[in-house]
């Protein structure tokens, strides 16, 4: 009824009215309410908003909306599905997906010393030097791009969880470039494997995870880990230098490459490292 009482209120003009309406539904939203986001898409499809419409669209399957039971046939469904189909219908956009991700990166991404655009950058681009190696096709390519963009997205609204954040963001706003439900799916996966201790299972999800942590086996380690110490440090995470060698002793020890390239790059540059660290911590026992 809410939802029907905004589209009337948008339909007479009664702008601010609808606005307060649909908000309503997407604070229950929030509220993990039941059955709501079905609700909220039958108001952008009335509204003609097709990208809001499709980002609540796969809101609502993720929790398996009861109303999208009448999805094929619902008639206040159907712009959307009509738009939906032609969407379907149309190559993938992902060149216009990398640029929705990275103007959202670039504005709302924390300015945190390790976490940050600059460390999805860096992961991008050791993606894209794994793969030269492990020679993927061009569209599993253009995934794997879109899923390093996208694996700390999360981070825009907390550090807790944001690989799963991270993963329903990319299912929220992938749909209205064009990429199908598949392809979607096989991103947020991608994003889901970083999460630590890493579980990666496909070829993509692999690659993914070595290109996370590539810097264990560069030259930059120490570099890149003091980043890393600043902000545990600022999070309460860790309090002394001793604390955090502890951490990456541990961490080294149980952490493993998954790719060709990076067990023959970067496996014994770790190593290395996890020795020197082992040296630092047995000198001060």
């Amino acid at each position: 009824m809410v939802a029907f009482l905004a589209i009337a209120s948008y339909s007479l003009h009664k702008k601010e009215k609808g606005n307060e309406l649909l908000h309503e539904l997407v604070r229950r939203s929030e509220d993990h309410e039941r059955w709501v986001n079905s609700n909220i898409v039958y108001v952008f499809n009335a509204l003609g908003d097709f990208t809001s419409a499709l980002r609540w669209l796969g809101i609502a399957r993720q929790t398996n909306d009861v109303g999208l039971i009448t999805w094929d046939v619902d008639p206040l469904f159907k712009a959307t599905r009509t738009y939906l189909q032609q969407q379907q219908n149309a190559a993938p956009d992902y060149a216009g997906a990398e640029k929705q991700i990275i103007d959202l990166l670039t504005r709302d991404m924390p300015k945190l010393p390790y976490h940050n655009i600059e460390h999805v950058y860096d992961v991008l681009s050791a993606a894209v030097a794994i793969v030269e190696i492990e020679k993927v096709n061009e569209d599993e390519m253009k995934l794997l791009r879109l899923a390093a963009l996208c694996h700390d997205m999360g981070f825009i609204y907390s550090s807790s969880n944001h690989e799963e954040r991270g993963a329903q963001m990319a299912r929220e706003l992938l749909p209205a470039f064009a990429l199908t439900l598949g392809q979607i799916e096989i991103i947020a996966n991608m994003i889901l494997a970083t999460k630590l201790p890493q579980s990666p299972k496909t070829r993509l999800e692999k690659i993914l995870c070595d290109a996370d942590l590539d810097y264990l086996g560069r030259d930059d380690f120490y570099e890149t880990g003091d980043k890393l110490l600043e902000e545990m440090k600022t999070g309460g995470v860790v309090e002394t230098d001793r604390e955090w060698n502890i951490m990456q002793k541990t961490f080294l020890e149980s952490h493993r490459y998954h790719t060709d390239f990076s067990k023959a790059n970067r496996e014994p540059n770790k190593q290395e490292r996890l020795q020197e660290i082992s040296m630092k911590l047995k000198n001060r026992s």
